[in-house]
């Protein structure tokens, strides 16, 4: 919400990447914000992990619940290869939120445009979780959307938008040691 890094800081971020490398890690630690973002994020990270693709074809991208990921965050976290949540990170989708004034003729807009984007988000669910037959459709993603769910790590690995749990304590003890914080 106007705060943290956009789309384009992204581009930028990844330019600097070295590109002989096998994997590419992008660490997440978000409440949300705003769906334009969000997707930007998504297609920005799809197209990078492309390129990638093109140098070395057996390149991955990585994308680490290591907190929050919520929200408009959860679109660009579903561009990895590898999806994995943390030992107490936090996955939740719902749909789509606004705040608008107006006549009815307007609210019933806002209403219809807030729809659209909730299918968008659940068929962007729908196409990057690992297939497990019809239980992952659009409609199965709709429904937890429409009851806000939040998921820990097991939970988001059943449902299929985390490939793999990093249960491991030592590697987030490491991390909350790091310089940097």
């Amino acid at each position: 919400w106007f705060e943290g890094i956009s789309g384009k800081d992204i581009v930028l971020q990844l330019k600097d990447l070295d590109t002989t490398v096998a994997k590419h890690t992008i660490r997440f630690n978000s409440p949300g914000g705003l769906v334009d973002e969000g997707l930007a994020m998504m297609n920005v990270l799809r197209m990078h992990k492309a390129s990638m693709k093109l140098l070395n074809p057996t390149f991955q991208l990585e994308t680490v619940c290591d907190g929050y990921c919520m929200s408009a965050a959860t679109c660009p976290f579903m561009s990895g290869d590898i999806r994995t949540i943390a030992l107490g990170g936090v996955f939740m989708i719902h749909n789509a939120w606004s705040y608008a004034g107006g006549d009815a003729k307007t609210l019933h807009k806002v209403a219809d445009d807030l729809d659209k984007l909730s299918s968008i988000a659940a068929d962007i669910y729908a196409a990057m979780c690992t297939p497990d037959g019809d239980k992952r459709n659009a409609a199965f993603f709709k429904k937890l959307m429409d009851e806000e769910t939040y998921f820990v790590g097991d939970e988001a690995l059943s449902a299929g938008l985390a490939t793999q749990v990093d249960k491991n304590a030592e590697a987030v003890l490491i991390a909350s040691l790091s310089p940097e914080t």
